[in-house]
């Protein structure tokens, strides 16, 4: 079986195809991992706004009520 120089060069080229379209697969799995972590820190961020509202609301149900919201309360209930 012999084989010519034009099929190599065929199968070189085509290999050749092949390597830049994996390479920019590979680009584009990057560039999206790069925004999915940004993704994931805004998420941990919101997460942690929601805690700090939570501890803030608690914070806020322990603490004893001024006199001038407690007399707001007696008014609006009475």
């Amino acid at each position: 079986m012999s084989i010519s120089k034009e099929q190599i060069e065929t199968r070189k080229s085509e290999l050749e195809k092949d390597f830049q379209m994996v390479k920019q697969q590979i680009e584009d799995s990057e560039v999206k991992v790069i925004s999915m972590k940004n993704n994931l820190n805004a998420l941990a961020g919101a997460m942690q706004q929601c805690d700090m509202f939570l501890k803030q609301l608690a914070d806020d149900a322990d603490a004893p009520m001024s006199a001038e919201k407690q007399q707001a309360l007696d008014i609006a209930t009475s």
